[in-house]
């Protein structure tokens, strides 16, 4: 997956009503592209034959 650029991050932040301007739209295109980079360990994990299983907060006593 290539990067997304700052242009798309403006537009998907527009999508849901939050403007993002310099200097924290470098700030948050560094730190998503740095998550997806690392995100892409996960590709090779074989997960064949695994079920996923939901994931639920837990209960606030």
């Amino acid at each position: 997956m290539s990067e997304i650029a700052k242009d798309q991050i403006k537009a998907m932040a527009s999508a849901v009503g939050l403007v993002i301007e310099e200097p924290d739209l470098t700030d948050v295109y560094n730190r998503l592209n740095a998550m997806l980079e690392g995100l892409k360990a996960l590709d090779k994990l074989d997960l064949q034959g695994i079920e996923p299983i939901p994931v639920l907060p837990a209960p606030v006593k």
